[in-house]
């Protein structure tokens, strides 16, 4: 039943020349935020959880859903980064134009007085 005023209000709205990029959340109808519904609706897990009417409904408006979220990649355990030519080459090139290619030698370890 829910669903129906929320859809009811939101082919009001469209009916009476409001744009859909026009209703964003904080949008009302009769006291329902009929923009933050139209949002809800159109998450893809909302959207693939609607019944076949339901969704066919909101086509008819022009509605359709958002694509579904991309997850950020993960790498498995123990596998390396790429390197980032903004990054890590650049600086290897500095290091490498002043003669710092190797790794450093620890300091000699000085005894007390400055003494090693």
């Amino acid at each position: 039943m829910d669903w129906h005023r929320n859809y009811a209000a939101l082919a009001r709205l469209l009916a009476l020349g409001t744009e859909l990029d026009e209703i964003v959340p904080g949008v009302t109808v009769g006291g329902v935020d009929v923009g933050r519904w139209l949002e809800r609706q159109r998450q893809h897990v909302v959207w693939e959880g609607l019944a076949q009417g339901q969704r066919e409904r909101l086509a008819a408006l022009g509605i359709t859903p958002l694509p579904p979220e991309q997850k950020t990649p993960t790498l498995p355990p123990g596998a390396a980064l790429p390197r980032s030519s903004e990054g890590v080459q650049p600086w290897e090139a500095v290091q490498g134009a002043n003669g710092h290619r190797e790794a450093r030698q620890s300091l000699p370890r000085r005894g007390p007085a400055g003494r090693e």
